[in-house]
């Protein structure tokens, strides 16, 4: 019966646990969010080809793996928080898959950077300032691509 109820308890545990981003701090930063620059993977720039998981920022500075696609304004930027922030934009993740395809800077009202995030097309996961990879919904994916794309 002990067993039974440990395994209930993680299981709802686990069920609080996976969703949108978690860290309050984080939740925060996604908020302060004004501005957002969308940069796009170049797998043929020098040293990209055959990289899985490339990091957006490198010793404080783009990697060259990466080429700006997009900016987004305050009311693009709201949108893109407000799928970061809901829970239903995320389900169980898939630690064993990510293929960085796009990724953002996020800038507050004075245009600092404040945090940034890289994404997986292919296994639908996104990375908050190289945290661990969280798995999107596909509903959540595709509304992310009618923005950023």
């Amino acid at each position: 019966m002990r067993i039974l109820i440990i395994f209930l308890l993680i299981g709802m545990f686990s069920e609080l646990c996976f969703g949108q981003i978690k860290e309050s701090k984080d939740q925060e930063i996604i908020k302060k969010a004004k501005f957002i620059s969308v940069y796009k993977i170049d797998r043929n720039a020098i040293n990209c080809f055959d990289k899985k998981n490339i990091t957006l920022i490198v010793r404080n500075s783009i990697s060259t793996c990466f080429r700006l696609k997009k900016k987004l304004g305050p009311l693009l930027a709201k949108r893109v928080a407000a799928i970061f922030l809901n829970k239903h934009s995320f389900e169980n993740k898939d630690q064993n898959c990510f293929t960085t395809d796009f990724g953002m800077i996020l800038f507050d009202d004075r245009k600092r950077v404040i945090g940034n995030i890289t994404m997986s097309l292919v296994c639908n996961n996104l990375s908050f300032n190289n945290s661990v990879p969280l798995k999107l919904t596909n509903k959540a994916k595709n509304k992310l691509l009618e923005i950023i794309r």
